[in-house]
């Protein structure tokens, strides 16, 4: 029996630090996005230089009055920094739930995956919102950098940017021939191969292609009941293709590239990240709250269960000697099906402005199958209950496609007035269908109960091809959203240099919200609640009605449709699925904005204070999938949505004698958080969540044509 998660201090990342070295062979290039400390002399001889479009034009990090932390590809192998959750170290304020993808930042983060809640954090990958963090642990190979920019972003960037914002950068075709080729073997039997080429076609014409494959073929959960390890494993690829040229000269450049992402996994985001509780099985028939039995009763002492039909022998709960053990009848598989990205930019340099554009299109299908009774037990006999046969699985699914448009106007004058003009809009339409069912048991008759309609039996519709085939019967409970989500900006912001010492910003931004969300629902209870029947529950548990204790009436849902003295909560029965339905919109608008004032003492010095309004809209009280029908509909009326003022004032210091950047940040009135950081350009190792052995091969083609080879090995 193996274990993973073995630490230890990796200085294998040899592609990166082989690229660089390869990099200081060509330093013609006119256009660097990141470059490490310099080594001349000037008064930025030893100066840590990266350059960051946090402020959407290119700016060094040092003389940014933004708290924005900068992550390069160089940076993440140095330190072994291969997931978000590692950047939490480095990032002051950034928190990451792997196990449900759940980035939060400065304290704002959202408690529910139920895509009807907005999150407050916004993901950009090349500019392009992302309604996920993953791709931010894209592998270095194919990433120049990570910003992670804190809020509250009130001007430039909108969408659910109050709390921050994560900007993952790509690497873009060279002018020059290189290509870089990884392959490595790690613990608990992975291995893994990256391959990145770019180069010139013609004069005016670039491209760069990669992929990756990863696979992880052991755990470092161990099911005692016999089944596959979990946590950890991972079986997905990647693959991007980019063009680059440009058209008149230089007058007029564009870009654009195309990735695919896939993966199967048995752990993270969604599957199983810990064992058993460290505590002795709950053997109760029925816990409080339940609507189904605790499969764990069949192995209480002294009831007489007999027949105990199982995976696997094991009857005691292990995991209080070990936490790397469970036991379960089924292992928790996530799915992520070919996730296609796609963005397009083009810039119209003109003599005084850029006019830039920037369009973007994602579609995303994930899917978990998880086991939902927690044991490894499908039936047993007791003398007084009789067969008892309830074991459960769930199959939680995500399907979403948006797309967004952005176009900039950027002066790029050499006067002391710069400015940012920008309009931006957004589409994102979805479904989230989860399905809670019985895998044992007879086939039950269907009884409506008394406050339902008896109009149809419990109905399993739209499974992705994934998923088991559905057991109608059987069923437990059908929760679905499915939504459209509208958004628009429009924005501007400008700088005025004083003098070599004081600078002012201002901006301003309007932004509106539009969500439609159509929820669906079915509660039922199978052999539980009467023997022999599979009962209704949906209307006398989701009935979405809430009352005032003072009065005892039903209080309005806001932001639901169809509602009536009647029927406050706006539901209505299917009369073909026999699904609970109501409808849910809303409209949310907000003018938000930036001031502040920079004081520059000499070159290696930034104080700087600023205000700041952000903005993030409401959503819909849907809870938690599996426990739809909140009383709440709309969380915020559309005149009161959420915003957050905060005060922020800060200095940036780098002293000369030392590569080493300070910063600290204090803000408050909102987020109410102190931060300090310094970044150190040394070259050290962190310990990773596995070991690896590697070997890099980085090629690059400077005048010849003829590629120089370097190898190494480890």
């Amino acid at each position: 029996m193996k274990y993973g998660l073995t630490r230890c201090a990796s200085a294998l990342a040899l592609a990166v630090g082989i690229s660089s070295w390869a990099a200081a062979t060509a330093q013609e290039s006119d256009a660097i996005q990141t470059s490490g400390p310099q080594e001349s002399g000037g008064p930025q001889g030893s100066r840590e230089v990266v350059v960051v479009t946090a402020s959407k034009r290119e700016e060094t990090v040092q003389d940014l009055a933004v708290a924005v932390t900068a992550i390069t590809s160089q940076a993440r192998d140095e330190l072994g920094l291969t997931t978000v959750q590692d950047y939490t170290n480095f990032a002051p304020g950034l928190d990451y739930s792997a196990s449900n993808d759940r980035l939060g930042m400065r304290g704002i983060s959202r408690a529910t995956n139920n895509f009807g809640i907005r999150s407050g954090i916004s993901n950009y990958v090349d500019g392009v919102y992302f309604s996920s963090a993953i791709p931010a642990s894209r592998e270095s190979i194919f990433t120049e950098r990570v910003e992670v920019v804190r809020g509250p972003q009130g001007t430039l960037y909108g969408r659910d940017s109050i709390g921050g914002a994560l900007n993952v950068i790509s690497k873009r075709p060279t002018e020059e021939f290189e290509g870089q080729f990884n392959i490595g073997v790690e613990s608990r039997e992975g291995r893994r191969m990256e391959l990145t080429m770019a180069g010139p076609i013609n004069d005016n014409l670039r491209y760069r292609v990669g992929g990756s494959r990863t696979i992880v073929d052991e755990g470092y959960l161990t099911n005692v009941s016999g089944l596959e390890t979990e946590g950890g494993r991972n079986d997905g690829y990647y693959l991007e293709g980019q063009l680059e040229g440009n058209l008149f000269g230089d007058r007029f450049e564009w870009w654009t590239r195309l990735g695919s992402l896939q993966w199967e996994r048995k752990g993270l985001p969604g599957g199983r990240t810990s064992g058993d509780g460290q505590s002795p099985y709950d053997t109760r028939y029925a816990p409080p709250g339940s609507i189904a039995p605790n499969m764990y009763f069949a192995f209480a002492p002294g009831v007489g269960n007999t027949n105990i039909m199982q995976t696997g022998d094991v009857r005691n709960n292990f995991a209080i000697d070990d936490p790397r053990l469970f036991n379960t009848d089924k292992t928790h598989v996530a799915f992520l099906k070919p996730t296609t990205e796609g963005v397009f930019e083009a810039v119209w340099h003109a003599d005084q402005f850029d006019i830039k554009y920037l369009g973007g299109y994602v579609h995303y299908n994930y899917n978990l199958q998880l086991e939902n009774d927690g044991s490894p037990v499908q039936s047993f006999f007791n003398p007084l209950l009789g067969t008892v046969a309830s074991a459960r699985e769930a199959d939680y699914n995500e399907n979403r496609g948006w797309y967004s448009n952005e176009i900039n106007i950027v002066s790029t004058g050499d006067g002391p007035f710069n400015w940012i003009l920008g309009l931006y809009q957004y589409e994102e339409d979805y479904t989230q269908p989860v399905y809670s069912f019985t895998t044992s048991g007879p086939n039950l008759p269907y009884f409506s109960g008394a406050t339902g309609t008896g109009i149809a039996p419990p109905m399993a519709v739209g499974r992705n091809t994934q998923s088991q085939p559905p057991q109608a019967i059987s069923l437990q409970t059908i929760t679905s959203n499915v939504g459209l989500n509208q958004a628009y900006g429009a924005f501007m912001q400008g700088d005025y240099q004083f003098n070599d010492q004081w600078k002012l910003t201002a901006g301003i931004r309007y932004s509106e919200d539009r969500a439609k969300t159509t929820e669906y629902g079915r509660l039922m209870c199978p052999n539980f609640c009467a023997p022999g029947l599979n009962v209704d529950l949906t209307r006398a548990i989701w009935s979405g009605v809430t009352t005032d204790p003072s009065t005892g009436l039903p209080v309005p849902t806001p932001g639901v449709q169809f509602t009536t003295p009647t029927n406050p909560a706006g539901t209505y029965i299917d009369p073909v699925s026999g699904h609970q339905v109501r409808l849910m919109k809303d409209v949310w608008d907000e003018i938000t904005g930036t001031l502040g004032l920079d004081y520059t003492p000499d070159a290696d010095t930034l104080i700087y204070g600023k205000w700041t309004r952000g903005f993030k809209p409401g959503g819909f009280g849907a809870a938690s999938v599996g426990t739809n029908f909140s009383p709440r509909g709309s969380t915020k009326r559309s005149s009161t949505p959420t915003s957050l003022v905060s005060n922020a004032r800060g200095t940036r210091t780098t002293p000369t004698s030392r590569r080493t950047s300070c910063s600290s940040t204090t803000t408050t009135k909102g987020t109410r958080c102190r931060t300090r950081s310094c970044r150190l350009s040394v070259r050290r190792s962190a310990p990773s969540s596995t070991c690896r052995r590697s070997k890099a091969w980085v090629w690059r083609s400077r005048t010849s044509g003829k590629p120089q080879t370097i190898s190494a090995s480890s």
